[in-house]
């Protein structure tokens, strides 16, 4: 039996579908209303935590990451270029430190 994935590129059993939805709410929002970092770093820790417990490696978690940030309609919408560009390695460093830090949970 083989794992199907989802838009974001993980196979479904990799994360829980609790973890994406998080993640994609939190992003959506982070982006759409330039919310504050809380709920995107909580989103990010969660997520993390659970590819590190399942065995995801950084790498993978990274590309999947970025298909689901390209598929967000808060994404789309933004235009192309430098702030959006900004934005995405503010968030893909914040999903790198969350990744390691090893004491946040």
């Amino acid at each position: 039996m083989t794992d199907s994935a989802d838009s974001s590129g993980l196979r479904s059993s990799a994360l829980s579908a609790e973890t994406l939805a998080q993640l994609r709410a939190a992003l959506a929002t982070h982006i759409r209303d330039s919310s504050p970092d809380g709920d995107l770093r909580r989103a990010l820790r969660d997520t993390c935590q659970e590819a590190r417990s399942r065995g995801i490696r950084a790498e993978e978690l990274l590309v999947a990451f970025k298909r689901m940030w390209y598929d967000l309609p808060e994404v789309r919408a933004t235009p192309v270029g430098e702030t959006r560009d900004r934005l995405l390695a503010r968030v893909v460093t914040m999903c790198i430190r969350e990744y390691y830090d090893r004491d946040a949970g």
